[in-house]
């Protein structure tokens, strides 16, 4: 995805060195799509983030309590 901003970027800087304004706006806009898809994968990537460190310390909790289980099991053997 950054490829295709890069050269978006690129191709902007040519269409405005060469004084062609309709290119330059095209390609502007294009750069604003995707920017757009840029900032919403990043906050999908954020999200899932979020939904894992969540799971991690559920799981650990879990897994603490078990762990606490079996320890009492064994101590009362």
């Amino acid at each position: 995805m950054n490829s295709v901003y890069e050269e978006g970027i690129e191709r902007l800087s040519e269409a405005l060195r060469n004084k062609n304004f309709s290119d330059a706006a095209v390609v502007s806009e294009l750069l604003e799509v995707a920017k757009k898809r840029i900032d919403s994968a990043m906050e999908q990537v954020k999200s899932c983030f979020s939904k894992r460190e969540l799971l991690e310390s559920t799981r650990k909790i879990i897994l603490d309590g078990y762990s606490k289980q079996i320890a009492s099991k064994k101590n009362k053997s």
